[in-house]
């Protein structure tokens, strides 16, 4: 896979739904149960639960299966205990094993005419072409898987699918490509409320968003990963996701973050018993105190994971151990095991890319037999040559200085062309840093109005309001009898100061200057969304103390803004809102599923101007996207310190 760390497909069909039964019911509906169909079936369910996190108790579940399959001779049973024992294997990095599994499982489901297990079945066996390079097999699988998915309208068939063909377009660098793919399993996902399926997108999103530099996205998408994949106890999808952050660490030079990832990745490793990608990660945490300096615990962390990659047999991280070791050897003197160690990694190389090799060594016969055939051109050649050299020569001299004629002309229109492009750009620098001087004046002049305005309501209108109100209901106690009239209008009266105190708390919300932005949004989403049928998420990750006041200030008018605009055009049913804060931005993301941006709507919604210049102000950026499976997205990124 892509990127520093291995990635692997984390949902795999098997055949039937992921059971939402708690384990502990369906293990005492299994003693319970007589009937030996019904028990296969929730032995198969239990095993699902069961065959990520612990992947052990699951084997002995669809063992349990199996056997009462070829008791009752059901090809449907045993169909479904040999698809998600191929699972067990795929995740215990037994592909081999995963392969045959797959293989009996699809002839099987062909026999007893169970499309849903041949089409689950196709797909597992297009993952396991697709971890061992042969993409081309791969693709033939998935095509197959997704038709047949398709014709049955299995939306987490289809999911999963979606998910893999976009792994493939990701090794061929289709990035683009592979990220739509992506964003459609993700949507279906969400909609079914797959939470694995939901974990795996997370992650492969922000590895995505990583290699194309997107890093904001790439962390935002990890802890996204983290959060539902711990809520499930998915620890083999916890284990990616880890290695996969510690990687993202590493590379921007947080080398504690990394250090703590790699570890606790392969703690989970560990736990599952998954010795090849335990010995992946081992392999990055080695790599890593190498490039601390500490090549005693680099030394000691590649030996264990050369241990664990030998019992695995998984020789695409073996030769890199090997490489490691020798390079490590020869850096601290010890050239004897430098040469074996580097002798071991020519053998197993070899041994993964022997027709690689052939090809290469083809190739540079090749080249060989041609350079030796140039050169006998040019011996019998010579003479002509050397006739035609002197010819050559006086005509290279006329043109050489006719060229550096015509070099001096252009030289000195390039000179006189800079200059006035200097000049210009002076002019722009200083015309821009104007208009953000006023824009800043006119957004710091609205403030204080809007500070003046708010107190004006709270400290009168509201407390005279309040004041009316006491009075009149002191009045109607002395009566003692019931005014229908009297009540309405004191009804009324009590909702027009409550309305009254919702405005001066939203022109100026005591929460920002008290307790900060992450406590101002939550109070400012519910009663804005409580009057439209729009469900809203709202999740905040990394926000650590207060933010300086203007970012602060501006985040909540931006989420104002955008809120305003989802509900009056987006026309949405869901929004998602994040906000989270990297090492050096604040960054603000609202996403919805409505009919997203049309036409040149940057230039002709006052809203989005204001948002953009919110921005800007503070040297941050806006991005509107329309997304390609519907909706739209709005990303609002501000550095945090601010060089005035």
């Amino acid at each position: 896979m892509k990127g520093c760390v291995i990635i692997s497909v984390i949902i795999l069909m098997a055949g039937c739904q992921l059971s939402s039964q708690p384990l502990d019911s369906l293990l005492s509906e299994i003693q319970q149960t007589t009937d030996d169909s019904t028990k296969a079936v929730l032995l198969c369910k239990a095993s699902m639960q069961l065959y990520y996190s612990y992947p052990d108790s699951a084997n002995k579940f669809i063992m349990q299966a199996r056997e009462i399959g070829e008791r009752i001779k059901d090809n449907t049973i045993l169909a479904k205990s040999f698809n998600i024992q191929g699972i067990i294997y795929d995740v215990t990095n037994r592909w081999d094993s995963a392969l045959i599994s797959y293989e009996r499982a699809l002839f099987l489901a062909g026999e007893a005419g169970d499309k849903t297990i041949e089409a689950s079945a196709l797909n597992n066996i297009g993952l396991i072409y697709w971890n061992k390079g042969e993409y081309d097999k791969a693709i033939d699988f998935y095509n197959s898987s997704l038709l047949l998915f398709e014709e049955l309208d299995n939306q987490r068939g289809i999911a999963n699918t979606l998910n893999n063909i976009g792994l493939i377009l990701w090794e061929q660098d289709r990035l683009v490509e592979a990220l739509d793919y992506h964003r459609r399993s993700l949507k279906k996902r969400l909609a079914m409320g797959d939470h694995y399926g939901i974990g795996a997108s997370y992650s492969n999103i922000s590895r995505l968003h990583d290699e194309t530099g997107s890093k904001d996205s790439a962390y935002f998408y990890a802890y996204r990963a983290v959060v539902i994949q711990r809520s499930i106890h998915d620890n083999y999808g916890l284990a990616i996701t880890f290695n996969n952050l510690a990687s993202m660490y590493q590379a921007d030079y947080r080398i504690d973050s990394a250090f703590k990832y790699y570890f606790a990745s392969v703690e989970r490793y560990k736990d599952l018993g998954n010795l090849g990608r335990c010995a992946s990660s081992l392999y990055n945490l080695a790599d890593l105190y190498k490039n601390s300096g500490d090549l005693a615990s680099s030394e000691k962390y590649l030996l264990e994971a050369l241990d664990y990659a030998k019992k695995a047999d998984a020789r695409n991280i073996l030769y890199k151990i090997y490489g490691n070791l020798g390079r490590l050897y020869h850096e601290t003197g010890r050239d004897r095991l430098a040469y074996s160690n580097l002798l071991r990694r020519i053998e197993i190389h070899d041994s993964i890319y022997d027709i690689e090799r052939d090809e290469i060594i083809a190739e540079i016969q090749a080249k060989y037999e041609t350079e030796k055939k140039d050169k006998e051109i040019a011996l019998l050649g010579q003479k002509g040559a050397e006739a035609e050299l002197k010819v050559a020569k006086r005509n290279r001299t006329i043109t050489g200085l006719s060229l550096g004629s015509l070099a001096l002309v252009f030289l000195g229109l390039f000179v006189i062309q800079r200059n006035r492009r200097r000049s210009q750009a002076a002019i722009d620098r200083a015309l821009i840093l104007e208009k953000e001087k006023g824009l800043e004046a006119v957004f710091a002049a609205q403030e204080e109005e809007r500070k003046r305005i708010a107190k004006e309501l709270h400290d009168g209108i509201v407390q005279e309001l309040a004041g009316v109100i006491l009075g009149w209901r002191r009045l109607a106690g002395e009566k003692r009898e019931s005014d229908t009239e009297e009540s309405f209008l004191l009804h009324s009266l009590e909702e027009a100061s409550g309305e009254l105190r919702e405005v001066s708390h939203q022109m100026m919300p005591k929460a920002i200057s008290e307790l900060g932005i992450v406590a101002a949004l939550e109070d400012m989403f519910p009663k804005t969304f409580r009057h439209v049928e729009i469900k809203y998420v709202f999740e905040h990750f990394g926000i650590v103390g207060r933010l300086p006041e203007k970012i602060e200030l501006a985040l909540f008018r931006i989420s104002q803004e955008l809120v305003n605009n989802v509900i009056k055009h987006s026309g949405a049913g869901n929004v998602s809102i994040q906000l989270l804060q990297t090492s050096g931005s604040i960054v603000l993301i609202m996403d919805d599923d409505g009919k997203g941006f049309s036409g040149d709507f940057r230039n002709k919604g006052i809203g989005l101007m204001n948002i953009k210049s919110r921005a800007e102000t503070l040297k941050g950026s806006v991005l509107f996207e329309n997304n390609t499976s519907g909706g739209a997205t709005v990303t609002v990124k501000i550095p945090i310190r601010q060089d005035d």
